[in-house]
C-alpha cells in the first residue's frame, strides 16, 4: 500500500485474494470474505498514509 501511495495510484494490477472462513461456497460467506478482504486493503492504506506522514521511514531510508 505504501508503494501505491508513493506512485500516486496503481500501475499494473493488484492481487485481490479473499478467503472464506471455512470450506464454503455459500453466497453470504463469499460476500463476507470479499468485504473483509477490502477492509484489509483499506486498513493497509490508512497505515501506509500514517507511515508517510510520520516521516521516520523516509529518514531511515535517507540515512541508509
Amino acid at each position: 500500500m505504501l508503494k501505491i501511495i508513493e506512485q500516486k495510484g496503481l500501475i499494473g494490477g493488484l492481487n485481490f485474494d479473499c478467503k472464506v472462513r471455512r470450506e464454503s461456497t455459500d453466497l453470504s460467506d463469499l460476500i463476507i470474505a470479499h468485504v473483509n478482504a477490502m477492509d484489509v486493503y483499506a486498513q493497509g492504506l490508512l497505515v501506509a498514509d500514517a507511515i508517510i506522514r510520520d516521516g521516520r521511514l523516509e529518514a531511515l531510508r535517507d540515512t541508509r
